[in-house]
């Protein structure tokens, strides 16, 4: 019995290393807020055929630590406003 517990912890140490080790340069140190803005931004460009790929400062993959944040949350609301706000602009501009 304490040697499945001993193992499950080394285990889940384990995970939790590879997890932090696999977030990107481009998202460590970045406040939720931000990412939610970027990754806002990313997926509409996509999403809506202006660019095949992103801007590669926004070409990142969620962090795990992100998951379930509501400044994340925030900032991909902010971010899909900004997004709408310079469609608009550039349509108008046309």
């Amino acid at each position: 019995m304490k040697s499945k517990l001993a193992i499950t912890v080394v285990l889940l140490t384990i995970i939790s290393f590879s997890a932090t080790a696999q977030e990107s340069s481009k998202t460590r140190g970045v406040s939720y807020y931000k990412l939610g803005v970027r990754y806002a931004k990313c997926a509409l460009t996509v999403a809506s055929g202006l660019a095949p790929r992103c801007p590669s400062q926004f070409d990142f993959a969620k962090p795990s630590r992100c998951a379930q944040d509501s400044d994340l949350d925030r900032g991909v609301r902010s971010g899909t406003e900004e997004f709408y706000k310079v469609v608009r602009t550039n349509k108008g501009a046309r």
